[in-house]
């Protein structure tokens, strides 16, 4: 009787063990591939929160992708700069 107890106890466990090995597999991730310098073109853009304020001026972007406003505040920003 006590061996069916530790035997159903260790295979619990190591289900267990399991489940919260693969979630916390899930929650990591490397940082972004640095972009190559060659893509890059310098851009002015300045963005601000329209919630708080705060202001980000963006130098660089990749060549001929369209950008999205960055987030703060769980917001988009508001551009503030025309786009040449």
């Amino acid at each position: 009787m006590i061996f069916l107890q530790v035997l159903i106890a260790l295979i619990i466990g190591l289900f267990i063990y399991v489940t919260l090995a693969a979630v916390i597999r899930r929650f990591w991730m490397g940082p972004p591939a640095e972009p190559d310098p060659e893509t890059l073109e310098k851009v002015n853009l300045e963005y601000r929160c329209d919630v708080c304020g705060s202001q980000v001026t963006m130098t660089v972007a990749p060549q001929g992708e369209v950008l999205d406003a960055p987030r703060h505040c769980k917001e988009d920003m508001i551009l503030v700069t025309p786009i040449n």
